[in-house]
């Protein structure tokens, strides 16, 4: 009785693998491994020519950011004066209007990555440009705020859609890359524009840095949005459907 029993088991064990067997899943492109396994990944891949604008943009982003959050404060401290309001202000302007940047994608839609692109640069800027001129005017330090929080947050956006478009088969991998420019221009930011600032003004690297925040106009992402971008911008409402 033993036996049979274990014959009748090891038959159903064996009818049920055959039966469960079919034909192997193909796994499409860009799923092996979560990341677009079967590509091969060469330096040839990350300087791709549509990389280099990206890899630039993300560069100068680094560069603004590092020596603007490094030095915005002290500009604006040692203009004010010691117990003056407006450095603490200055920060909590900055902090609520980048509250803002939660609608990053709502402006991205309409907007398109390119316009989006000269938009939030134009603001760094201008942001950075306003402490080199009148670190020590109320009016101009809240409005470098105001500008700046937003732009800022919503440039960290703008650098992950892009490098999603560059490298769609291992997106992860390509915003790597792009987070390494990006350290690369935070490294050098400080370093190059504070020597700036120590051998002129710190009023004078400000406005180098609203300069080279500049740059980047001329590296632009695509000037043609993708029809996935269209169609998510019309079903958010953001983009107006065609008539």
């Amino acid at each position: 009785m033993a036996v049979r029993l274990d014959r009748l088991r090891a038959r159903r064990l064996r009818d049920g693998l055959v039966r469960g067997a079919g034909p192997a899943r193909r796994t499409p492109p860009g799923d092996a491994g979560g990341n677009g396994g079967g590509h091969a990944v060469t330096a040839r891949w990350f300087l791709r020519p549509a990389a280099v604008p990206l890899y630039v943009t993300a560069f100068v982003y680094g560069v603004i950011g590092a020596f603007y959050w490094a030095l915005a404060v002290e500009a604006v401290s040692d203009a004010a004066g010691e117990g003056s309001p407006v450095a603490p202000l200055f920060w909590t302007l900055m902090g609520l209007a980048g509250l803002s940047s939660v609608f990053a994608g709502a402006f991205f839609l309409r907007l398109g990555l390119r316009l989006g692109q000269a938009v939030l640069f134009l603001a760094l800027s201008a942001a950075t440009a306003l402490l080199g001129l009148a670190p020590d005017a109320p009016g101009p330090v809240i409005a470098s705020a105001v500008l700046y929080g937003p732009a800022f947050m919503a440039t960290s956006s703008l650098l992950a859609l892009w490098s999603y478009r560059v490298f769609p088969e291992q997106p992860s991998t390509g915003f790597s890359a792009t987070v390494l420019a990006l350290g690369l221009g935070t490294l050098t930011g400080p370093a190059t524009l504070g020597a700036v600032a120590d051998h002129y003004s710190l009023r004078a690297g400000f406005l180098v840095a609203a300069a080279v925040a500049l740059i980047s106009l001329a590296f632009r992402p695509p000037a043609r949005r993708s029809a996935d971008d269209v169609t998510r911008g019309q079903e958010a409402g953001v983009v107006p459907r065609e008539r």
